[in-house]
């Protein structure tokens, strides 16, 4: 029984604050869409950087190695050994008898670049990933903000259990923040206790309305 009465209270202080601070989540929900744009801007920005880091060699870095092991021309040479080499010219500097410096021209084997070539090509599909996924759910947000009816749609996958006339009401008095944390919150609540919350927000915002 008390538990009942602590899960009422509870639920009417979370109500209460929704009903309070309608219009207040403007700000806060565009602070959290900037976020998941400045993971896009920062994966375009890392792949850049990496890029300058060998010279220009990184942005087809993939693309040249697909393309060579998907060919069969034995005259092709590998993306992976032009941009790391495995064999290099080097210079040897050592005192003579007389006490002269003695150059030596040899070439060198990088044994490191075995393991750098396969590091780069998983970071290259690493960010084209990264990339792919940041650029969706920037894509995915905007039409969010600019679509009443996609927020209809995704608030009722997330309440499933309340009528959809019921959403429908409170998708035209909500803002896409006051829409943005009612979503959150039956995201990460219990689905009955969620639905009991909004089926009573709504009242109360769809009661407001008319009184208006």
């Amino acid at each position: 029984m008390c538990e009942e009465i602590h899960k009422r209270e509870n639920n009417a202080a979370v109500v209460k604050f929704l009903h309070e601070s309608l219009g207040c989540h403007d700000c806060y929900a565009l602070r959290y869409f900037a976020c998941e744009l400045l993971c896009l801007i920062n994966a375009i920005s890392q792949m850049y950087l990496v890029d300058v880091f060998l010279n220009g060699e990184f942005l087809n870095y993939g693309i040249e190695v697909i393309k060579y092991n998907m060919n069969d021309d034995d005259n092709l040479i590998n993306p992976m050994l032009e941009t790391f080499p495995r064999m290099s010219k080097c210079f040897f500097y050592y005192y003579g008898l007389s006490g002269n410096i003695i150059k030596i021209d040899n070439l060198c084997m990088l044994p490191l670049n075995v393991i750098n070539e396969k590091i780069f090509i998983v970071l290259w599909f690493w960010f084209i990933v990264l990339i792919l996924l940041s650029a969706i759910s920037v894509v995915y947000r905007i039409i969010l903000i600019t679509s009443g009816k996609m927020r209809l749609y995704i608030l009722s996958i997330r309440y499933r259990l309340v009528q959809e006339t019921y959403l429908e009401l409170l998708i035209k008095r909500l803002s896409v923040g006051d829409w943005f944390i009612v979503y959150m919150l039956g995201k990460n609540i219990d689905r009955f206790i969620s639905t009991e919350i909004l089926c009573e927000f709504s009242k109360r915002v769809n009661g407001m309305a008319e009184n208006a």
